[in-house]
């Protein structure tokens, strides 16, 4: 699976990287870079393989961990008052 990434919310490019596991937009993931590891934000998943190589996403951003674990086991609207 390939994904695309942001370095910064503000970006409006993305960079496009492996990824062995399932992540969705918004998404805080770790990368390496030219300057180190890097954590960023998932802009899209699921791509084509383009045809260039791409470096692998090394795993969930430390602080993200919770947050990704616990997605969709919350509802999107709140519940009505009875």
């Amino acid at each position: 699976m390939f994904a695309s990434v942001r370095f910064s919310a503000a970006d409006a490019r993305t960079y496009t990287y492996t990824c062995g596991f399932p992540v969705a937009p918004g998404d805080r993931v770790t990368v390496e870079t030219k300057d180190g590891t890097k954590d960023v934000i998932a802009a899209a998943a699921d791509l084509p393989e383009p045809q260039f190589a791409c470096k692998p996403i090394l795993g969930m951003a430390e602080s993200a961990a919770p947050a990704a674990a616990l997605r969709g086991r919350f509802r999107s609207t709140p519940p009505t008052a009875p």
